[in-house]
């Protein structure tokens, strides 16, 4: 055997080892690049979804009263103020709002009783408000007011309101609420600037 043929074995060796080395570092290069392009993405996710969540819309409660209206027969109402307070309309909204007397937090949530009512707003600008008044249908007697006094009974105020926002997502908000104080006498369709509503135990959710 020739001294070129060594040198041509050991020529080919390191060539197969340079390919190989070349063939890793390729594969290396190309795992990096895709986890870059995957990180690329999540952060531009990221951005993207703190962009819609600071632009899109948001209705939620921000204004209770409630108290009793009537002169011989006192009915228990509550007037609630809800409002966009986001940055683009609200599309679809459609509302369900319950009241009743109780002496507990509703346990279900129910909107299919018969306390409850549908309405549907369509659309809701950025900064527009609208109030619901609700009252239950009952007379509330004079033992019934002494025992709202002594927070043995309460209004509840319970429903949602779904809507979709600019970006074709949908969302709702759930809301309970419950008269906390003794209450007093109203004028019909006062506005909402008297004794506030506390909320619920439970029942108070939004997406």
């Amino acid at each position: 055997m020739s001294q070129q043929e060594p040198d041509q074995i050991r020529i080919a060796r390191q060539l197969k080892k340079w390919t190989a080395t070349g063939v890793i570092v390729a594969a290396l290069a190309l795992v990096a690049a895709t986890v870059y392009a995957y990180i690329a993405y999540r952060q531009l996710e990221q951005m993207r979804s703190s962009a819609i969540v600071d632009q899109r819309a948001g209705i939620y409660p921000e204004g209770t009263a409630w108290g009793f209206i009537g002169t011989k027969t006192k009915t228990a109402v509550v007037t609630v103020r809800f409002r966009n307070i986001g940055k683009t309309p609200a599309y679809k909204v459609n509302g369900w709002f319950c009241t009743q007397i109780r002496q507990s937090d509703p346990q279900d949530g129910s909107l299919d009783s018969e306390g409850c009512k549908n309405k549907n707003y369509g659309l809701i600008a950025p900064g527009i408000s609208f109030n619901v008044q609700r009252g239950d249908r009952n007379p509330v007697s004079n033992e019934q007011r002494s025992r709202f006094m002594q927070n043995q009974l309460h209004l509840y105020f319970w429903g949602r309101v779904e809507y979709d926002d600019s970006f074709g997502k949908h969302h709702y908000t759930d809301f309970c609420m419950r008269s906390e104080t003794a209450g007093r006498d109203l004028v019909e369709r006062q506005a909402a600037d008297e004794d506030r509503m506390g909320v619920c135990d439970r029942g108070n959710n939004a997406n």
